[in-house]
């Protein structure tokens, strides 16, 4: 290996996005949703082999270049976990203690714990990082990966730069350092991996998590007059009219402003492509006989009705009326849990989504600093629609590819009517301020608006707002994203 003196700087971060930086326990957390740790300790293991033996890395499946994301995998965690000791070694004195009894519960309830650790290094798993680091530093684990990626591509074993006892120790300290950040990971993400059975609203301890329980709503299928059921048997020949590969029809609420019904349909996706465009198609077509605003799945979701990706057809049928059901077409109503993230703690694309809204969230100010107002307001726009996206996941298992706010703002009219009573009034008071946030949504090939910066941080004030009612909802706090924002 290259002995000499490195510059003072090349101890920093080299793979790090700035709000990475930021935020490094995202990295320690994407590090084990790649794979579990036996699993990177065997892909660790395999890597260590092609360096010390001739032949070269060749993945069955993804070939030699499959090695690069491993590479790079580990760098990144290896310059997280350096960011993560240096706010330890500041916030230690902050954080509570952890005891034997704290280990011996996490033993029972973790879905997976290290048996490479002392007590000592379990109690404190950073004195496995400072120990990692004593020996090796951060820019010296760079060097390493960086011999180990070119000789584990040669046909050719080790050169003589590379001696086996380098190799060995940085190979023992990362199968370590893999044990210690998956208890760091554990510990410091707002939501622990369980074993099944182990409810983190129940037993991590943490307030913003307990809190979530507050929020009680109903499932309570939605009450149709006579007027309405009338209505829906129209509306439902006029579906069928324009797109006959409808399968099913559930009413499932009422809009008031525009007065509108709200309609789940099932469509066959082989012979109809489902997108925006369809969606558009409909409610154009109907707009002489009345507002509708549909949302449109594939019938594929209906041979895995429990799965995650048909989670929200389930609290559609818990919550809505059949009004149309196709011959073959079978429903089973689950029991429906709401929050549906109740008891999908496990599933982290909310935890993703509200990551997404405070990542944005924090370049907003950057923006407008630079006097760069209209990319300000698409920050807004982007943080506004991954907090809708993470509540309504939360709330409903609802997903989308394609996301709106204006039509997400309506999803939320299923449990709550604050966000789109918001969303109406900054229409009716400030018809440009509306008008200027749902045109950032749009490709950045259009020409920008005219925007001021006052206009900008009038929006922002906006999104403040919502992140408040979002997270009220999520937790019952009425601050906003504080365990996401402020890190």
């Amino acid at each position: 290996m290259y002995y000499g003196v490195h510059a003072p700087w090349d101890h920093s971060p080299k793979f790090l996005r700035f709000l990475e930086i930021k935020n490094p326990i995202i990295l320690v957390k994407h590090f084990f949703d790649a794979r579990t740790v036996e699993a990177h300790e065997q892909r660790l293991t395999n890597w260590r082999d092609h360096v010390v033996n001739d032949g070269y890395y060749n993945d069955q499946r993804f070939g030699p270049g499959a090695l690069y994301h491993d590479y790079e995998l580990n760098i990144r965690l290896i310059e997280s976990l350096y960011l993560l000791l240096l706010e330890h070694e500041h916030t230690a004195y902050r954080k509570k203690e952890v005891t034997i009894e704290d280990i011996i519960e996490e033993k029972v309830q973790w879905s997976w714990y290290p048996t490479a650790l002392t007590e000592k290094e379990l109690l404190n798993p950073y004195l496995v990082v400072t120990n990692a680091f004593a020996d090796i530093k951060p820019q010296e684990f760079r060097d390493h990966f960086v011999e180990w990626l070119v000789a584990a591509l040669s046909a050719q074993a080790i050169n003589e730069e590379l001696t086996a006892s380098e190799i060995f120790t940085v190979y023992d300290h990362l199968k370590k350092l893999y044990s210690a950040a998956w208890v760091i990971r554990q510990r410091e993400y707002d939501y622990p991996l369980l074993k099944k059975g182990h409810s983190a609203y129940e037993d991590s301890g943490r307030d913003e998590v307990k809190n979530a329980l507050k929020v009680t709503l109903s499932t309570n299928k939605i009450e149709q007059t006579p007027a309405e059921k009338f209505a829906l048997k129209e509306i439902t020949n006029g579906i069928l009219k324009i797109v006959p590969s409808v399968k099913a029809i559930i009413h499932i609420n009422n809009i008031s402003n525009p007065e509108a019904f709200m309609l789940y349909l099932l469509v066959d996706g082989t012979k109809t492509p489902i997108n925006r465009a369809l969606n558009e198609l409909i409610e154009d077509g109907l707009k002489n006989l009345i507002c509708v605003i549909t949302v449109i799945e594939s019938t594929e979701i209906l041979k895995g009705i429990s799965e995650d990706n048909s989670a929200f057809l389930a609290y559609v049928l818990a919550k809505g009326v059949i009004v149309y059901q196709a011959e073959g077409v079978i429903f089973e109503v689950p029991k429906v849990t709401v929050p549906y993230a109740k008891d999908h703690i496990g599933m982290s694309y909310h935890q993703l989504k509200l990551t997404e809204a405070s990542m944005c969230f924090d370049l907003i100010d950057y923006r407008i600093e630079e006097q760069r107002a209209f990319e300000a307001v698409v920050l807004i726009a982007q943080s506004l629609r991954a907090s809708l996206q993470a509540l309504l996941f939360f709330m409903t298992g609802y997903k989308t590819a394609t996301p709106d706010i204006e039509r997400l703002s309506w999803l939320t009219t299923l449990f709550t009517n604050e966000i789109e009573n918001r969303f109406e009034q900054l229409g009716n008071l400030e018809t440009d301020l509306h008008t200027h946030l749902m045109g950032a949504q749009t490709d950045y090939d259009d020409i920008p608006p005219t925007l001021t910066v006052e206009e900008a941080l009038q929006l922002k004030i906006e999104l403040v707002h919502h992140r408040m009612i979002v997270k009220a909802l999520m937790t019952g706090s009425d601050e906003p994203f504080a365990h996401v924002a402020d890190n």
